[in-house]
């Protein structure tokens, strides 16, 4: 028997086991094992079937896609997601037989409905680099790293036209793609890299691995003093407070906020950071 038909085997047992428990049993019950289940088939609610049972069905689902034309480039996620709809869908809702063949049957239609998200994607992925005075872009393989700036003009189209066709279509304003901005303003650069036959999650990792690997091999070349500040995506570092106070005598003293700024150069040997100091006694 393959290993599909003992995962989903696994599942309707864990799922009729659960089902049968006690009120006092159900208390003894892990928070993992509570929170692991598949939908109802009614889509109200879900089916409680155990975390060992999703576990096994999770790896049978990557097992399937690394057999298959599609790996690397399907993400487990999605197609773990695809299978529990479609267990609770053929083998609960329709009560369809549950045999090797349907179980086959099953992983392989579950594979081309999460293919069909296969397509090519641009990632714009913000770097900290440097801010000294030099070239608008420069390459390294597939990868173009430009300035900041440079890369958001050249999208501004691409950005209103996104922002016209949400207001076209909801009647307001929406301001995630403006807070995606904020912070791509905090970085210096952004790598933009095509990856072509993945969906979307995968060609992100795909793409974000790339750059870091990029990144990575700059480290190398430029030595750990110089490169220590490189790095991609992580917090928003343009400018960073901090504060701290101190108790003497029952009083509080010496409070202190401090302002940092964060350089970016790949040739000064400058501290990376510059701050101000504002104090009250």
């Amino acid at each position: 028997m393959s290993e599909y038909f003992e995962a989903l085997k696994f599942l309707r047992e864990e799922i009729s086991r659960f089902a049968k428990m006690s009120p006092p049993e159900w208390k003894e019950l892990s928070l993992e094992d509570h929170l692991s289940t598949i939908p109802h088939p009614k889509g109200r609610g879900s089916i409680t079937c155990g975390s060992a049972a999703l576990s096994r069905l999770r790896k049978a689902a990557d097992l399937a896609i690394s057999k298959e034309k599609y790996s690397g480039r399907i993400a487990v996620d999605n197609l773990f997601r695809i299978l529990k709809d479609n267990v609770s869908e053929r083998f609960i809702r329709q009560g369809l037989p549950f045999n090797q063949s349907s179980a086959d049957k099953l992983f392989s239609d579950s594979l081309k409905s999460a293919a069909k998200a296969i397509r090519s994607t641009t990632h714009f992925i913000p770097c900290l680099i440097s801010d000294d005075k030099g070239p608008e872009e420069f390459n390294m393989g597939k990868i173009r790293f430009r300035r900041r700036q440079t890369c958001l003009d050249e999208l501004r189209p691409q950005f209103e036209q996104y922002q016209s066709e949400l207001l076209a279509k909801d009647g307001k304003d929406h301001c995630l793609l403006d807070d995606a901005l904020k912070y791509y303003q905090s970085f210096d650069w952004i790598a933009e890299l095509t990856i072509d036959n993945a969906d979307p999650k995968a060609s992100r990792e795909i793409a974000t691995n790339t750059v870091e690997m990029a990144i990575n091999f700059l480290h190398i070349l430029l030595g750990a003093t110089h490169s220590q500040h490189l790095r991609v995506r992580g917090p928003s570092h343009n400018v960073d407070r901090c504060g701290s106070f101190e108790v003497s005598d029952g009083k509080v003293c010496d409070v202190e906020i401090k302002i940092f700024w964060m350089h970016r150069s790949l040739v000064s040997r400058r501290s990376d950071y510059d701050s101000l100091s504002e104090g009250v006694g």
